[in-house]
């Protein structure tokens, strides 16, 4: 999150890889959960990002705290919208699903 008067990085908001279900040994397999789409509710409340790893996440703009994990999409999440009065988030993947979250 970056200060655009002052030019300087106000904090960062970081995704951990998520192990696979069910591995196994000293070093378990994870799944890339790359950001794929970012997007800021319309009071600037909130910033929201999709992932490779199934998951919608959603942060407090002003402090960089992760608030909610949304799961519930069976592959890669590409696409994150608020509406326009910021009371649902869309969310589209590549399981060919839209979901509302409200």
């Amino acid at each position: 999150m970056w200060d655009m008067e002052t030019g300087t990085c106000v904090f960062t908001l970081t995704i951990e890889d998520t192990p696979v279900v069910g591995a196994t040994g000293a070093d378990p397999t994870t799944v890339d959960a790359g950001v794929t789409s970012v997007v800021m509710s319309p009071d600037g409340k909130y910033l929201a990002a999709g992932s490779l790893d199934t998951v919608v996440r959603i942060w407090d703009a002003s402090t960089g705290t992760l608030l909610d994990k949304l799961k519930g999409h069976k592959d890669s999440v590409y696409s994150v919208a608020f509406s326009p009065d910021g009371k649902f988030l869309v969310s589209g993947s590549l399981d060919k699903t839209l979901k509302m979250w409200d």
